[in-house]
């Protein structure tokens, strides 16, 4: 098995002002190009890595995911992490102006609570970091002038960490990462977002008012406050006609200096 430099055997010494799996990411990236990990070989599996640097398996997830992004390796069912390069390629990234753009909409719009919960993290129907408490789930919709008006079917997993903002959920009006900046003693540093397509399920089709098995857009996004904590999960799913992702795309050659 292929061994770490001797500085590295132990627990990394992670930069409090950044996530740990950018910080965990770097230092496989520094592993690859030193030939510790070669290409053709696999990376240790995500339990031993998440033991020798003594972070999460979200977090290891999270870091490989970073690699395969940029080219460096590959995910096989069954087999593992491959290394496939030591040279990250340029690839095209979304530049936003804020966090706040990712809710251009919220203040035109209200949040309409119809479920609450509190579920492990292993009957979430997302990814999510293993904690000692459950998660707070809030499932509803999104509308605009009356409830009959509504634009997407949401759910969202809260940290139990930000549990005194869970009456506000829904009356206020204040996005929920500004409600977990305000009464939680907490700051949203980054925010991930995945959007794919999806065809409605029954349920859906019937709280958004439409046919079943209708196309849709799924959006997930994830909140990341400081030491990789993950404070919010949100996914929305608006119906096909009710939503439109504008976006910019720069080219950005990615560790390797060039802007």
């Amino acid at each position: 098995m292929n061994e770490l430099p001797p500085g590295d055997r132990d627990a990394m010494p992670f930069d409090p002002r950044e996530p740990r799996y950018v910080a965990l990411a770097r230092d496989l990236i520094r592993g690859i190009r030193s030939g510790v990990y070669p290409i053709g070989s696999l990376l240790p599996a995500e339990a031993e890595l998440s033991g020798r640097f003594g972070v999460s398996r979200f977090t290891v997830r999270e870091a490989i995911r970073r690699l395969q992004e940029a080219g460096l390796v590959s995910r096989h069912q069954g087999v593992g992490t491959r290394v496939e390069a030591i040279d990250v390629r340029p690839r095209y990234v979304q530049y936003l102006g804020a966090i706040e753009d990712f809710w251009q909409y919220v203040k035109d719009t209200r949040l309409k609570i119809t479920e609450r919960a509190s579920v492990p993290s292993t009957q979430a129907s997302v990814d999510l970091p293993e904690l000692d408490r459950d998660w707070l789930m809030f499932e509803g919709f999104r509308y605009q002038g009356d409830e009959s008006n509504r634009i997407c079917w949401t759910r969202i997993y809260l940290n139990p960490d930000c549990a005194a903002i869970s009456e506000l959920i829904g009356p206020s009006s204040d996005p929920i990462y500004v409600l977990i900046e305000k009464h939680c003693a907490e700051k949203i540093v980054e925010v991930r977002q995945q959007i794919s397509a999806v065809l409605l399920t029954p349920e859906i089709a019937e709280l958004m008012k439409t046919d079943p098995a209708t196309p849709g857009l799924s959006t997930m996004r994830r909140y990341f406050g400081t030491g990789d904590r993950v404070l919010e999960v949100t996914i929305s799913i608006h119906p096909a006609d009710r939503f439109r992702y504008d976006q910019r795309l720069q080219l950005e050659y990615v560790g390797s200096g060039k802007g």
